[in-house]
């Protein structure tokens, strides 16, 4: 049989609001899985945005891998762009759209002015 000071370590703490960051909400809606997908929707983000800009090879490599996946039609996986973009109340197509011309707007500059970028 277990012992009360035994089970006192395995339940949960209490957590006070002055202890979440940034006053953000956390239920249904910002935690858990719903979470951890606007986290790899917003890190393909910040990989097509810096992967522009910058000349180092990982950087760009890291933007050409978000653009892939932002093009991906699968459904199969629960963490495809398709899927990830619908759990979260996106319109997929507008999203692609606007991450894709905005990364077609800058591929057509001049390598002058993407360079001064790096």
């Amino acid at each position: 049989m277990t012992s009360d000071f035994e089970m006192a370590r395995c339940e949960p703490s209490a957590v006070l609001p002055a202890q979440v960051v940034g006053g953000m909400r956390w239920d249904g809606e910002t935690s858990g899985p719903r979470a951890l997908m606007l986290a790899v929707l917003e890190d393909a983000v910040r990989c097509i945005e810096e992967g522009r800009w910058r000349s180092h090879f990982r950087a760009r490599r890291l933007a050409a891998e978000a653009e892939a996946w932002v093009r991906c039609e699968r459904r199969e996986w629960p963490f495809s762009f398709v899927n990830i973009c619908e759990v979260l109340g996106f319109d997929v197509d507008a999203m692609r759209a606007h991450l894709l011309t905005s990364l077609r707007m800058h591929q057509l500059l001049p390598a002058s002015v993407r360079a001064a970028g790096t």
